[in-house]
This record gives C-alpha cells, sequence and structure tokens, in this order.
C-alpha cells in the first residue's frame, strides 16, 4: 500500500476510534450516574437513620459527629463526578472518606455502610472497565508526513553545515600554508634553531663549570669551613654568583686537597673566568635572538588569530552536525515506528519513498 493511501486509511480508522472512545464514554457515564443517584439515596437514608436508645451517649456523640462529616463529604465529592472521568479523579478521594469515617459508623449502621460502600466499589469496577475497554481501542496520534518533512529539514541542514565545514577546512589548510611561508620568509624556523643551538651550548658550558665544582664538594663539606665553603659543598650554582670570591677561595685551600682535587683547582683557576664570559656572552646573544624572534612572531600574531578562530569554527560546526545527525536517527527512528504502527492497525505492508 502506497504511504499516501495508508495515511488516509489509517486517519479514518483514528476518526472511527475516536467516535467509538466517545460512545464508550457516554455509555460508561450513564452507567456511573445510575451508580451516583442510588448512591445518593444510600446516602440520604443512612442521613435519616435513627441511632438505637440503648447507645452510650459517648458514643452516641462520636457517630452523629462522623456521619455528618461522612455524608457531607460524600456530597461533595459526588457533585463533581459528572462524567466517567471524572469518577476517576474522584476515587482515591471516595475511598478515603469511608476509612477515616465509614469504618466507625458501620458499627451502627452496618447495614447502610455496607450498601454504600457495594457501590462504592461497583462505581471503582466501572472505572476500572472503562480504562480498559479505551486502551484496548486506542489509536496513535501520529504524522508520519509530518517526521518525513522534519527528517527532509534535518538533512538539508546536515548537508549545508557540511559544505560550511568543508569550505572552512580549505580556508584553515590556506591560512595555514600562508602562516607557514611567512614564518620562512621572516626566517623564524631558523631563528628558533639558532635559539635553540646557543642554549645547548651555554647549558653544556654549565654543566662543564658545574661537574668540575662537584669534584670539590665532598672534601669541602668534610673541612667544615663555614661561609662560602660550606654554601659551594650544599649548591655548586654559588659559584655562578660569586666566581672571583670562589676562585680566591680555592687558592686558598688547594694544598689541603688531594692530587685530583688540586687538578680540579688548577683547572677553575685556569678557565672558570673564561667559561663564565662566555656564558655571559651566550645569554647577550641568546637575549638578542628571542628579542628578534618576538618581533617577528608579532608579524604573524594576526594571521595565527584567524587560525584559531577558524579552529574553534570548525569544532563547532563539527559539533552542530554530531547534534543533527542524532537528531535524524531519532526521527528516522519514530518514522519507522509510526510506519510499524500504520501497518499493524491496516494489517499491509506500506511502500515508504523516502
Amino acid at each position: 500500500m502506497k504511504l499516501k493511501r495508508a495515511i488516509e486509511e489509517y486517519r479514518q480508522r483514528l476518526e472511527a476510534n475516536k467516535r467509538l472512545r466517545e460512545k464508550i464514554k457516554v455509555d460508561c457515564t450513564q452507567r456511573i450516574s445510575r451508580r451516583k443517584k442510588e448512591l445518593l439515596k444510600r446516602i440520604s437514608s443512612l442521613e435519616k437513620k435513627k441511632l438505637p436508645k440503648d447507645i452510650d451517649e459517648n458514643l452516641r456523640k462520636r457517630i452523629l459527629s462522623d456521619r455528618k462529616k461522612y455524608v457531607s463529604a460524600l456530597r461533595r465529592a459526588l457533585e463533581n463526578v459528572k462524567t466517567i472521568e471524572d469518577l476517576g479523579k474522584r476515587l482515591p478521594e471516595l475511598a478515603k472518606l469511608h476509612v477515616d469515617h465509614g469504618r466507625y459508623l458501620a458499627v451502627v449502621f452496618e447495614k447502610e455502610i455496607y450498601a454504600i460502600n457495594k457501590l462504592l466499589k461497583e462505581m471503582n469496577q466501572d472505572y476500572v472497565e472503562y480504562v480498559d475497554r479505551v486502551e484496548k481501542t486506542a489509536l496513535s496520534e501520529i504524522n508520519p508526513m509530518e517526521t518525513m518533512e522534519k527528517i527532509r529539514r534535518i538533512r538539508e541542514q546536515i548537508k549545508e553545515t557540511r559544505k560550511e565545514l568543508e569550505d572552512l577546512k580549505s580556508l584553515f589548510l590556506r591560512k595555514k600554508s600562508q602562516l607557514k611561508r611567512r614564518a620562512k620568509e621572516e626566517g623564524i624556523e631558523d631563528l628558533k634553531k639558532e635559539i635553540e643551538a646557543i642554549t645547548r651550548e651555554k647549558k653544556s658550558v654549565e654543566l662543564e663549570i658545574r661537574s668540575k665544582v662537584s669534584k670539590l664538594q665532598k672534601p669541602l663539606k668534610r673541612m667544615r669551613l663555614g661561609g662560602l665553603a660550606d654554601k659551594v659543598a650544599r649548591d655548586s650554582a654559588i659559584v655562578f654568583e660569586r666566581p672571583k670570591e670562589f676562585l680566591k677561595l680555592l687558592g686558598t685551600l688547594k694544598e689541603r686537597f688531594q692530587e685530583k682535587g688540586r687538578k680540579t683547582i688548577d683547572w677553575l683557576l685556569e678557565n672558570l673566568e673564561e667559561k663564565l664570559e662566555n656564558i655571559n656572552t651566550l645569554e647577550e646573544e641568546l637575549e638578542a635572538k628571542k628579542g628578534l624572534l618576538t618581533e617577528k612572531e608579532k608579524l604573524l600574531e594576526e594571521l595565527e588569530r584567524e587560525i584559531s578562530e577558524l579552529e574553534r569554527k570548525k569544532v563547532r560546526l563539527e559539533t552542530r552536525i554530531k547534534k543533527l545527525e542524532r537528531k535524524l536517527d531519532y526521527l528516522s527512528e519514530r518514522l519507522h515506528e509510526e510506519i510499524r504502527v500504520m501497518e499493524s492497525v491496516l494489517g499491509e505492508k506500506i511502500e515508504v519513498d523516502f
């Protein structure tokens, strides 16, 4: 069966179903109206019923008070019951009234309370049967054409967003290529390599000095001379801060060291100042190169900001596509379920050209 015809037939079934449900509602409402009329009679009978003469006075007062509350509350509840659906809303209240008051009244008015309770149970059963009949005849309110239109719009949005994403990716790659070219023209990569080389050389010289000083730390610690000697024993970095004092100290202590220690001291006395000058020269060169790199990188900041914004926009578009795809999956599943429901009701396979 073609989808268009299936939708029309299902719509007709739905209209017929609505009429049937309305008829069920009317039938059940008429039934509970008769029970309501009978229930009001029983309530009036209970209200007029006289108490036994030999009843305890305290019990008499309690029974009269409970009867008045019970009768009034029942009537108020029943006033709002016009249809079977109204009854469903009032059933919990009616049941509570019976529990709160009816059980005490049953001590004296057993017959009347029994009759009222029986009618309440019958009305409850009427509502249960009504709900059961409605559920058995219920048809889902579905609109496959509307769902298909939503699917079509989502697909179009996904297509447009993917096109936008592809265009953005192309622009992103062009900007990246432009940045790389500009960086090459400015010699940025070469400058970075020079900075790395100078940094390595500087660290190498510093490590050489530390290595020599470290050979003297244990002997200096054993000497317990205090002052600068103890500071050097704890941290070789002090040499870079107070080189002249350090060399003067070594000159006075040289003879207290063993042969290996004296050779180390000779190397430091001969080379330390030159090595430190070399470190200072490298540091100055390094700072100059870093300053030049900063200037050159500033020339590319605007282009880098554009690339960063394109990257953020790319992430937003990818996120949007994922959300649209999840929505498309949901709608496709809903359409499948709507078709399945129609096929079940109509008893025929439905052709969906979509």
